[in-house]
């Protein structure tokens, strides 16, 4: 074909392209003029099957009879990015190049400094409310109490007479004024940290973890500056009261356990790792329970420059948060394609329930088994602690507070690091309920031991024959959450968080109460009940085995997307 017989399919005059000839009537240079918007028909030389990368523009029609261009393949969706590790089934996408190793340091680093300064504060704010309401209602020169057998071995007056206010508070009602304002103060604290914990968990998962950071510890640390002030001027206590409350209403510690748990399954799939992670946090917040005395600190500086050791511990937390914990999540504005998430909390607060309430009756059951395992675990462990001091006060072993804090840090040491080590190595073994039945067992024998000691030295061998006993907690843990989508992690530990602070609060006055009642007959039956309620929760892991017998523990969808995974993966390897 020549050029006349293709001039006719030269664009119009008014398509901007009429001349292609200069004045002298050469030809005008192809790269002078501009390619035709939109492109004619016959510029497609591509055929019906041909890939997009392979289809070429062809300019010989407007002076270019040799050089053609292609055209670009259509650019890919923007989405959150690949998930660096193909087993991440069950876990959120992360952007790319997220600091993973960071963001799992940090984290930890919060949790530590949230916890030592919070478990001080608990000491602290109850020595100091009895120094100041002892003129009025404490009379430890009553010769009618009976401060025990122990109390002539304390040469520490001050020792000697919180011992006394122990038995005080506890034998006669109209002389428990102590205990009555600390049971206050944590009840203005629990109302307001139970509902904002149930609000803010499940709107994490769309709005984002870092919130859940910063509100309770920016709450601490307002908490212990005005805590220091009201000591250094001697304000009423009655500013307690809203300052727990305000701590309350920021979710305190449940909503920080929640958010550090929530994260570590954000940043970790939904196998052995994520177990290992959760056990590695619990492992930090049992070490940070046993660091945080502050008694010496009261004992030979004072009282106002322990309430600002607390503070400069939770201002460095807050400073972690703000500056350096990077957020896992990416809200629905920031992924295209989405949709803006709805703001109805019910809607939120029904993910919460949902795993217990709805589904398929198998996985109602093994939801509803893991929390009672994870809550009668949590009972025991919290009112074992509680009841110790009491104990070990007495007949026979009569320590004072250095022999008590010494037992404690060992204590707390060994079981920490002999369960972290148990579940590292029975992973290769077992499967996580198996590891939980396992460690369950070893909490038997600790409490019963325990229960039956008469001497300092079986005392002790209680310690080491609960060694991996604080392992069931975690590891239960690591199964609710990998039950729970990807996507419903915050309203999960949103409910765990939930029956965790309930399970505080009626675990001390349930077992001090239990010690009070058999300790003339019994003084170590509190301990041998503690051990009932540990062979239920073994019971209860071999019923949930049964159920999940021949299933798995992620949710359906997740279930298939994991077996798809890995065929995939063994096509590849093939080829």
């Amino acid at each position: 074909m020549d050029r006349d017989e293709r001039r006719p399919l030269l664009p119009q005059a008014d398509s901007g392209h009429d001349s292609v000839q200069n004045v002298v009537g050469e030809p005008t240079p192809w790269y002078s003029i501009p390619p035709p918007d939109p492109p004619p028909a016959y510029c497609d030389n591509s055929k019906p099957g041909t890939d997009p990368a392979e289809i070429t523009t062809n300019h010989s029609a407007i002076g270019n009879p040799t050089h053609s261009y292609p055209v670009p393949p259509p650019l890919p969706p923007v989405t959150a990015g690949p998930d660096p590790d193909p087993e991440g089934v069950g876990r959120r996408p992360l952007p790319l190049g997220f600091p993973v190793l960071t963001a799992r340091v940090m984290s930890a680093v919060v949790l530590v400094l949230y916890m030592a300064a919070s478990i001080g504060s608990t000491p602290l704010q109850a020595q100091y409310v009895y120094v100041r309401l002892e003129p009025h209602y404490i009379n430890i020169s009553d010769s009618s109490v009976d401060t025990g057998a122990c109390t002539a071995n304390y040469s520490d007056p001050r020792v000697q007479a919180l011992a006394e206010l122990q038995v005080t508070c506890s034998v006669k009602h109209d002389e428990g004024a102590v205990a009555e304002v600390l049971l206050y103060f944590s009840l203005a604290n629990t109302g307001p940290m139970v509902l904002t914990t149930i609000l803010l968990g499940a709107y994490s998962d769309v709005i984002g973890r870092k919130l859940l950071f910063l509100l309770p510890t920016a709450a601490g640390l307002v908490e212990f500056v005005v805590t220091a002030v009201i000591v250094k001027l001697e304000l009423s206590l009655d500013y307690f009261y809203l300052l727990q409350a305000v701590e309350g209403f920021s979710g305190s510690f449940c909503a920080l356990l929640l958010a550090t748990f929530a994260y570590t399954a954000d940043l970790t799939p939904p196998a052995k790792s994520r177990t290992f992670a959760i056990t590695i946090l619990e492992c930090c917040l049992a070490l940070a329970g046993a660091g945080a005395s502050v008694g010496y600190l009261i004992l030979y500086v004072s009282y106002f420059f322990a309430a600002l050791l607390l503070a400069m511990l939770m201002g460095v937390a807050v400073a972690i948060v703000i500056f350096v914990l990077p957020e896992t999540i990416q809200t629905r504005l920031e992924i295209q394609g989405q949709q803006v998430p709805s703001r109805n909390p019910l809607k939120y607060v029904r993910h919460i329930f949902g795993f217990y309430l709805s589904g398929s009756s198998r996985r109602r059951v093994q939801f509803l088994l893991a929390l009672t395992i994870l809550c009668l675990s949590l009972l025991c462990f919290i009112g074992r602690v509680g009841v110790e001091t009491l104990y070990q006060l007495n007949a026979p072993f009569c320590f004072n507070s250095a022999q008590i804090g010494v037992y404690g840090a060992v204590s707390v040491g060994v079981r920490a690091l002999g369960s972290l080590a148990a579940v590292h190595v029975l992973q290769n073994f077992m499967s996580d309920p198996a590891i939980a039945a396992v460690t369950l067992l070893s909490g038997v024998a600790a409490n019963v031991i325990e229960g039956l000691a008469g001497t300092t030295l079986v005392l002790y061998m209680s310690t080491v024959a609960g060694a991996i006993s604080n392992a069931a907690v975690p590891v239960t843990r690591a199964i609710l959450s990998k039950m729970a989508g990807a996507s419903k992690q915050g309203a999960l530990f949103a409910s765990v968080a939930v029956m965790e602070s309930l399970c505080s609060l009626a675990s001390n006055s349930m077992f001090n109460s239990l010690y009070q009642a058999t300790v003339g007959s019994m003084r170590g039956a509190v301990f041998l009940y503690i051990a009932g309620i540990v062979v239920l929760c073994f019971l209860l892991v071999l019923v949930f085995m049964r159920v999940t017998a021949g299933g798995s523990l992620l949710p359906d969808e997740q279930t298939t997307e994991h077996v798809q995974q890995t065929s995939d993966r063994k096509e590849q390897d093939v080829h």
